[in-house]
């Protein structure tokens, strides 16, 4: 699940990253001129307004896959400390295991 939020994270990145640049390298005309890439005052607004709810959502996903990532790390830690106690159990048993074994014959 945290892969695919990633991935779609970087999707809406990326789009918003080109909606971003087409306003600082692109040049906007205004209505008032001859051009055929004319965008007009309240599209322009519009797509700014796209552009930052945009934002908005990629900073709460950004924030959610924090939290996703810290308790991933958490959860990690605590299989890696059972894992010790795990293997460190097992070699208790596999000395009883050897010392019967041994008694045994």
């Amino acid at each position: 699940m945290l892969i695919l939020l990633v991935d779609e994270i970087f999707y809406e990145t990326h789009t918003v990253l080109k909606l971003v640049l087409f306003f600082e390298v692109s040049p906007i005309m205004t209505d008032n001129t001859d051009c055929n890439n004319v965008i007009s005052s309240s599209e322009k607004k519009g797509l700014l307004e796209t552009l930052g709810k945009d934002i908005e959502i990629i900073k709460k996903r950004l924030c959610v896959i924090t939290q996703e990532k810290e308790s991933f790390k958490r959860r990690c830690t605590e299989l890696e400390k059972k894992n010790r106690e795990l293997s460190y159990r097992n070699v208790e048993l596999q000395k009883r295991l050897d010392n019967f074994v041994k008694e045994s014959e």
